[in-house]
């Protein structure tokens, strides 16, 4: 799965769109990696990303890729959310 509509399902972003502009413009990191993403780039379990908000920055642990497009409640368990306020 895409990193934009990764970050669109699991809530950090409203949109797809807006998920890849968070890609675009390094408000959205791959922890541990030193180049820049781009919104094409596969998303795989274990990894963590960084994604940076106006109220402080959320790191996400993905534990499992969902299945298909979208994410519903009992899927929650598939990502931990870790949040850091300014």
């Amino acid at each position: 799965m895409r990193i934009d509509v990764y970050l669109k399902l699991i809530g950090a972003a409203k949109t797809r769109s807006q998920a890849a502009r968070m890609v675009d413009n390094h408000r959205a990191r791959l922890v541990g990696y030193g180049g820049n993403l781009k919104n094409s780039n596969e998303v795989f379990p274990g990894e963590r990303y960084e994604v940076d908000k106006a109220t402080g920055m959320d790191v996400f642990e993905v534990l499992a890729v969902p299945p298909g497009n979208s994410l519903s409640k009992k899927d929650r368990p598939l990502y931990v959310k870790h949040t850091q306020t300014l």
